[in-house]
């Protein structure tokens, strides 16, 4: 139970820091008036750093398996972003060459951030 709550304490961190840094792309691309030309890389971009963080955080709360426990934690971001994406559009999203890689992306982000 122990380790439940604490990848979910990890896991709301998480996506406080998408929500902050999605908010600030938002901003910058208004300002620049870029448009939706950078929403891709962007939202790629927060990912990234949402899923360092986890991993680092999720791996100094537990030493060992600093790999795996990294990679999980990139892993459950994007199942849970997957899971809010079907609730919302009661579909699976459609472009699975999109969806596979940001889970590529998350995952090695986990694992980067378990690295540091």
């Amino acid at each position: 139970m122990k380790k439940l709550i604490s990848i979910l304490k990890v896991m709301v961190l998480a996506y406080i820091i998408t929500a902050l840094l999605l908010l600030l792309g938002a901003f910058i691309m208004y300002k620049t008036g870029t448009g939706d030309k950078l929403t891709r890389i962007i939202t790629l971009i927060v990912y990234g750093v949402s899923c360092i963080t986890a991993g680092l955080v999720y791996t100094r709360i537990y030493k060992n398996r600093k790999l795996l426990r990294g990679a999980l934690a990139g892993i459950i971001y994007y199942a849970i972003l997957i899971v809010i994406t079907i609730i919302i559009n009661r579909s699976f999203p459609q472009d699975f060459g999109r969806v596979a890689i940001s889970l590529t992306i998350c995952t090695i982000s986990g694992i980067m951030g378990a690295l540091i």
